[in-house]
């Protein structure tokens, strides 16, 4: 023990208070000890520390000042010239002592007396000074505690049996807020009513300081990855925050797949730490796999907040079937994805479907995912489950297909591939499929009946998983074994997945705002606005038996202390006064970008519907120049109109030459803008 300690070979050596606190503040996973002042004005995490009476407390939460009244109580404290050495305020009792008390002295001699007179007095002035009020209002400034009135008294004493000079004269006080007519004058009073420039400049800066401080605002950021699946839901409601917040919001999320989104939420080899999440949350379509649980250096919990289809599509001819689905059972899918059935023809998918009228031997061309996929590892997991005897392949993210099958690179690899390859089959998230105008097999269920996602309650999954206590109550144990996959009900998809956020349950080490922003924008996921988005994009809203679930998950989570609560304004409800609230995310607040994009998709859906009617007129081909265009007319009815709108504008100008002297015009070809087509136009006769 003392100012000087021999420490094990493997710890760390730190120069001064501030070398301690560099450390602290650039090494994850460390402890180091430090005044607690100093520690506290940059913001470090402290230690609760458990003291004599075993309760556990910060010394932002202790009383320090009581070790003081404490060892004075139980003769710690001395005569004051006798021995201290042996002195100490460590591990006093009491509620809130805190362990770790120190008393800074000042050492003075006890007989003063052949001290010149003015720097006796000056000295006792100064230390008198320091035990007054507003020495104490100075000790709190900078972090200390005044020493309590028993110990005040204490010093006091001490004071009166010093030997002082003779001749020595008494200085005086007198307050900034209290004038002393004529006293205050005095040649020995030190006066509150005396200032110097430099004491008055920079209490004027001080004040500037904390006046600017109080303008300005940092900008919340929140960061995730993970799932492609539902990333264009997350981003829009990412949008949203940014433009309805009242603080700047910065928040990203990367689409990288369910098994990159487990990874680095894991963060095992993060250069920042290990076992140190890359973002602020995950995201994923499959719950964090055993694996990675069992790595965990900290709880998380698991919030679903959507719900949606894994499909099987097809590009068989709609007409080989007769325009019907076609229907196929988990054992006979089992067989074709393991590449068992190789051919449309194959006598256990015609028993399922009579009327399939294919080529003789036409191949199943079976494409999947590659890398780690969500949809590979809900498909894979299902058929295992439904069909164990006839899949004979791995399950997961990630499987050894066949050779004879085809890779696609992500959803958008797979759906190209449906879109181009005849004959082809494979698995997509359903909303996904259907936009595009994939067909869809029918799939038989548990009950045995027949269906596809869009006939089909996927959100009757949910319900069953959790009535069945498929899902866990408690929401931070391991959740690896959960899945919807071929669960009962007559109109229950069999191949239903939630998306999960994934966060780690205390978050008392995150910075407030972000933990704040974290909260509310789950909050709004689950919210009727944020499942209302969910159904946009093709997804299911969770039932409400799951969302009572995730708002129990909310409350047993740990946020810190200090953290900021978000509220919600809707656009249709004002709320006078606190809409205007620094955390208040706003309906009425918009951006002119968001106010266009409703417009714009508006008039394009009430386009399309008009070009998808019976009997609708398809839009005319712009007209270029003097010729008609070869180009193809875009279906999107907004654009016809912007490339009709142009033509009038072009046929006006060529209208205007024509008019002219011959001259040199030249046409802008819209297909290929940094190129022109040139036209030398004679007479008005020939134009």
């Amino acid at each position: 023990v003392g100012s000087v300690v021999n420490w094990p070979s493997d710890t760390f050596d730190a120069q001064g208070s501030g070398g301690i606190a560099a450390f602290l503040e650039t090494e994850d996973y460390a402890i180091g000890y430090l005044d607690a002042g100093h520690g506290h004005s940059l913001g470090l995490q402290e230690i609760a520390l458990e003291n004599k009476n075993g309760k556990s407390l910060s010394s932002t939460q202790a009383d320090i000042a009581a070790a003081g009244n404490v060892a004075l109580a139980s003769s710690v404290i001395r005569e004051p010239d006798a021995d201290w050495s042996g002195v100490n305020l460590y591990d006093l009792e009491g509620d809130t002592t805190w362990p770790i008390t120190v008393f800074s002295y000042f050492y003075v001699r006890k007989n003063v007396s052949d001290m010149p007179p003015k720097t006796a007095a000056l000295l006792k002035a100064f230390i008198e000074f320091s035990m007054s009020a507003e020495g104490g209002e100075l000790l709190k400034k900078h972090s200390f505690a005044q020493v309590p009135t028993q110990v005040k008294t204490y010093n006091e004493n001490t004071l009166t049996k010093m030997t002082w000079p003779d001749r020595m004269m008494e200085f005086g006080f007198e307050l900034a807020s209290k004038t002393q007519m004529g006293v205050g004058a005095g040649r020995y009073m030190i006066s509150g009513k005396r200032r110097g420039f430099e004491e008055y400049t920079l209490e004027a800066l001080s004040k500037d300081v904390a006046e600017l401080s109080g303008k300005v605002t940092t900008v919340v950021q929140l960061h995730g990855s993970g799932t492609t699946n539902p990333s264009k839901l997350i981003w829009e409601a990412m949008d949203l925050f940014e433009e309805r917040a009242r603080q700047p919001m910065h928040m990203t999320y990367r689409a990288v797949g369910s098994g990159t989104g487990q990874s680095e939420f894991l963060g095992e080899t993060n250069p920042r730490g290990a076992f140190t999440p890359y973002n602020d949350f995950g995201c994923g379509d499959i719950p964090m796999s055993q694996a990675n649980y069992n790595k965990l250096t900290k709880p998380m919990v698991h919030i679903p907040f959507a719900m949606s289809a894994i499909a099987i599509f097809h590009s068989v001819p709609a007409s080989a079937n007769g325009g019907a689905a076609i229907k196929l059972t988990g054992c006979v899918l089992a067989k074709i994805f393991s590449r068992q059935i190789k051919t449309w023809d194959d006598q256990e998918i015609k028993a399922l479907n009579p009327s399939l009228t294919v080529p003789a031997n036409t191949n199943i061309k079976v494409v999947h995912r590659v890398l780690g996929s969500s949809s590979t590892a809900g498909t894979t997991e299902y058929l295992k489950k439904a069909c164990p005897a006839s899949w004979t392949l791995d399950v997961g993210s990630v499987v050894n297909w066949p050779s004879d099958t085809f890779e696609a690179q992500g959803s958008g690899g797979m759906a190209t591939f449906l879109e181009t390859e005849d004959y082809a089959i494979g698995y997509l998230d359903a909303g996904h499929g259907h936009r595009l105008g994939l067909q869809e097999i029918a799939l038989e269920n548990k009950d045995g009946k027949s269906l596809t996602s869009t006939q089909a309650d996927i959100s009757k999954a949910g319900d069953v998983a959790l009535a069945s206590s498929v899902i866990p109550s408690d929401p931070s144990a391991d959740w690896s074994s959960v899945n919807l996959y071929d669960l009962a009900g007559e109109t229950t998809w069999p191949i239903t997945v939630f998306s999960y956020f994934y966060v780690q349950k205390d978050l008392s080490s995150m910075d407030s705002n972000t933990a704040g922003a974290l909260k509310a924008f789950i909050e709004f996921m689950l919210s009727a606005e944020g499942q209302g988005m969910a159904s946009d994009f093709l997804f299911t809203p969770v039932p409400k038996e799951i969302l009572d679930y995730n708002a129990k998950t909310l409350r047993s989570m740990i946020f810190p202390a200090a953290m900021p609560a978000f509220g919600f304004e809707t656009a249709s409800s004002t709320m006078k006064g606190r809409g205007a609230e620094a955390y208040m995310i706003s309906g009425k607040r918009r951006s002119y970008a968001e106010v266009e994009r409703e417009l714009m998709m508006k008039k394009i859906s009430a386009l399309e519907a008009k070009l998808a009617a019976p009997g609708a007129a398809p839009a005319p081909a712009p007209v270029l120049a003097a010729e008609s265009s070869d180009d193809e007319t875009d279906p999107l009815g907004i654009i016809a109109l912007v490339f009709a709108a142009l033509a009038i504008l072009v046929s006006g100008v060529a209208l205007y030459f024509a008019m002219r002297a011959t001259s040199s015009v030249c046409f802008a070809k819209f297909e290929d803008r940094g190129s022109a087509d040139c036209r030398t136009i004679g007479s008005p006769t020939q134009a």
